[in-house]
């Protein structure tokens, strides 16, 4: 909130709330930063759900998450997780990684395009970034 104060920025709310249970629809931005492979298959597939929704209302949605299915990296991302909660960083529940493929393809059929790219630099995680906005119609031919 004061970096927000500092910029100079007046109306704007930030909200501490539970992403798959609140309505997305009246946001402008959703940032879904290291979320989506803490919930359950269906947690994920609502959330997906509402924030696709809300892309396509124009909202900018920002997401982070590692994804299964690249190799060393994906297993040292898994290793990772599971430390967090061995050394009690992080407690409860287990790690649901998607498909990178599964993500997007998620996205797609409900109406959005996905910018997707690596995140992991020098780094052995998997993680994504995940820009999703409303799918533009292409002009008549």
């Amino acid at each position: 909130m004061r970096a927000a104060q500092h910029l100079g920025l007046q109306n704007i709310e930030f909200l501490h709330q539970d992403m798959v249970q609140t309505p997305l629809m009246n946001a402008s931005a959703i940032c879904a930063f290291d979320v989506l492979h803490y919930l359950s298959i269906e947690e994920q597939k609502k959330l997906v759900r509402s924030m696709a929704a809300a892309a396509r209302s124009g909202a900018v949605v920002l997401i982070r998450t590692g994804v299964r299915g690249f190799g060393w990296r994906s297993i040292v991302t898994s290793i990772e997780e599971q430390w967090t909660r061995v050394t009690g960083w992080i407690s409860g529940g287990e790690a649901n990684f998607p498909f990178l493929k599964d993500l997007i393809f998620a996205f797609e059929e409900e109406g959005c395009s996905v910018k997707a790219e690596p995140l992991w630099g020098k780094t052995p995680f998997s993680s994504h970034w995940f820009e999703i906005k409303a799918k533009t119609s292409e002009p008549s031919q």
